[in-house]
């Protein structure tokens, strides 16, 4: 699932969510087939999980470095990747996983 605004409490701050943000998660949560929310808004990124879904916020390219703000997700049958999508960046470039339950 894509959308601009986090659902998830835990993935960002508090004033950044979806005014309906509660709605919405119990939703997410009642579709097994729901296995990732990956939203902006909030500049500082953030992460968060719940009931086997992944909450990911991505970082704002206004506040950090390109590196950290332009990503590529692989999805697999069991995991995710999130991988910069920027070369040379001075860091690994080793894609952050996470996996995704079976259901």
């Amino acid at each position: 699932m894509f959308a601009h605004f986090p659902a998830l409490p835990a993935s960002c701050r508090s004033n950044h969510l979806l005014w309906d943000h509660q709605k919405i998660v119990k939703l997410l949560e009642a579709h097994s087939s729901v296995k990732a929310f990956l939203n902006g808004h909030d500049h500082n990124g953030g992460y968060g999980q719940q009931a086997g879904i992944h909450y990911v916020t991505f970082p704002a390219m206004v506040e950090h470095p390109a590196a950290e703000s332009c990503n590529v997700v692989s999805v697999f049958q069991n995991r995710l990747e999130i991988q910069s999508a920027i070369e040379n960046s001075g860091r690994p470039n080793s894609p952050r996983v996470l996996k995704l339950a079976n259901n």
